[in-house]
């Protein structure tokens, strides 16, 4: 090992004074100062996926905010009949995206049950009545678009008599038919799933009923509740009780009339008319409605709550729920949520430290152990058993607690 040279023993000519120059960092800086925010976003723009997620998240929080003020639902909003619907926009109907159809793909009787609904009324569950017939080693296949909007068809509801006469009136004076001619309890398919389906509106066999019965050029036979209009109520009087007389006695249709048949009794003759109604034991109407129209008529007439008709941008659940906006409100709600928790944690936080710190010693030993026990929980155990002790209270005070 070298030995260390005394600094004494150092030629005086090896050693030189310093100029002014050779001290460069008692320099004046160059450049500008760059502040802490302007040096975070600098940061942040060479950064291209933090840029596309802050715009993702600038768009969500937008729609939270303004969304749900463009829309007529709720979210309390719920239609059973309108279920899993496809989403559709009115922009996109002609068209075989977002229109509110799905591909389907079914045998035959399957198909005329949604063939006959447009038929009768002319709102196509099969879309436009186009259908394709493929015929493979399984048998007979009927492709087409089926609207889900269109797809409930008829059913039947009961009104009171306010309530069919405004039904009616509100037929005569748009020109909408929504009742259509009913089918008496006898006529109606035998098979228990399927006579309280109000698009059985034609005869059906077999064992249980469900078959449909065409005649030669392959249409649906009809077998409306057809009424003699002004004949004997006592006479006429059918195997459920009910008159023939009563039930369309003074309602007229808009879209099906009468059939306008004429009958001889007694030398008598007679029109027959349809039934529109069928007079329950409590002095209701048993109807036929077209739901669809009915929708409309319910919404814009009834409630007068903006709906004018079915329409849903993403569709809706299986609980009949508008998708967009219940994605949307709870957007809102998340961020809202997030926001009010990130500000309590902040206040209890600097209270909490705040103690901590002016005690410190052993309060702040045991602080900071309670603060480590409850991080150390997981979530999903405080949520449990906040909702065990607060079963009672609100959703979002038990989701507050377990923060």
């Amino acid at each position: 090992m070298e030995k260390i040279r005394d600094i004494n023993s150092i030629p005086a000519e090896k050693f030189q004074f310093a100029s002014a120059g050779d001290f460069k960092h008692e320099k004046k800086l160059e450049t500008k100062p760059v502040g802490y925010f302007q040096d975070a976003f600098r940061r942040f723009a060479k950064n291209k996926g933090a840029v596309v997620a802050s715009v993702i998240i600038a768009i969500l929080v937008l729609l939270a905010i303004i969304a749900p003020f463009f829309t007529p639902y709720t979210v309390s909003y719920s239609d059973i009949w309108f279920r899993e619907t496809s989403p559709k926009i009115s922009l996109f109907e002609n068209t075989s995206f977002w229109d509110g159809c799905v591909e389907k793909s079914v045998g035959k009787i399957n198909f005329l049950y949604y063939y006959a609904m447009g038929e009768e009324t002319g709102h196509n569950a099969i879309k436009d009545q186009k259908y394709e017939i493929i015929e493979d080693d399984s048998g007979i296949l009927y492709n087409f678009r089926l609207d889900t909007y269109h797809k409930t068809g008829t059913i039947y509801r009961t009104f009171l008599q306010d309530q069919y006469n405004a039904l009616q009136a509100y037929q005569d004076r748009t020109g909408k038919q929504v009742i259509y001619p009913t089918v008496k309890m006898s006529d109606r398919p035998a098979a228990e799933q399927n006579q309280k389906d109000a698009n059985y509106y034609y005869k059906t066999k077999g064992s249980n009923k469900t078959s449909i019965v065409t005649d030669s050029d392959g249409n649906v036979i009809p077998v409306y509740w057809t009424y003699i209009e002004g004949a004997s109520k006592k006479q006429y009087v059918d195997n459920d009780g009910y008159d023939y007389q009563d039930p369309g006695d003074g309602y007229t249709s808009i879209r099906i009339p009468g059939d306008g048949k004429t009958v001889t009794i007694d030398g008598q003759t007679y029109t027959t008319k349809y039934a529109y109604a069928r007079r329950t034991t409590n002095n209701s109407f048993e109807c036929r409605i077209n739901y669809y129209e009915y929708y409309v008529y319910y919404h814009t007439e009834v409630l007068k709550d903006g709906i004018t008709e079915p329409s849903f941008i993403f569709g809706t659940t299986k609980e009949g729920k508008d998708i967009f906006t219940c994605l949307f409100s709870g957007a809102r709600f998340s961020f809202l949520f997030a926001i009010a928790v990130a500000v309590v944690n902040l206040f209890m936080g600097a209270i909490w430290g705040s103690i901590a710190g002016y005690f410190g010693g052993t309060i702040d030993l045991v602080m900071e152990r309670i603060t480590d026990i409850l991080g150390a929980i997981p979530s999903m155990i405080v949520i449990t058993l906040l909702k065990l002790h607060m079963g009672g209270s609100r959703q979002v005070l038990i989701m507050g607690g377990s923060r």
